[in-house]
């Protein structure tokens, strides 16, 4: 089931890629965009894995979120792509965007999840947010 998921994954970024690198000048280009390609599905299946040992799901669930965490992987791909470096107003507006794009995966997932699997995925994700503000710091 997770090699469906992986695969299904793979398909859709393979198909943004092909599309985003058409547009591309450049094999340098087409090279950073498939290195890029690559690490954005090596995230996602960490990703999924993570949360499929940590929250213990059952089958059942697996196949139930895989659409959800994967419409956020999409809504939040879409969102960085318009990220870059504006202002601080707009660095606003993406924060407000981000929280409304997992408040809204989280209320998809808890009729699904236990109180308890519901609990350690609001670690996980904690524990994201805390390795990407680090990131961001390091940047600096």
């Amino acid at each position: 089931m997770i090699g469906k998921d992986i695969e299904e994954l793979r398909r859709t970024f393979v198909a943004f890629v092909a599309a985003g690198s058409l547009l591309l000048p450049g094999a340098f280009a087409q090279q950073q965009s498939e290195q890029a390609r690559e690490e954005r599905i090596e995230q996602a299946k960490q990703r999924m894995e993570e949360i499929r040992q940590r929250l213990n799901l059952t089958p059942e669930q697996q196949e139930q979120i895989r659409p959800i965490l994967m419409e956020e992987f999409e809504r939040l791909r879409a969102l960085r792509e318009r990220a870059g470096s504006g202002s601080r107003r707009d660095r606003r507006q993406m924060a407000r965007e981000l929280r409304d794009i997992q408040s809204d995966t989280e209320k998809k997932l808890k009729p699904i999840l236990t109180p308890e699997q519901m609990e350690e995925y609001r670690k996980i994700r904690e524990e994201a947010r805390s390795r990407f503000r680090e990131q961001m710091r390091n940047r600096r």
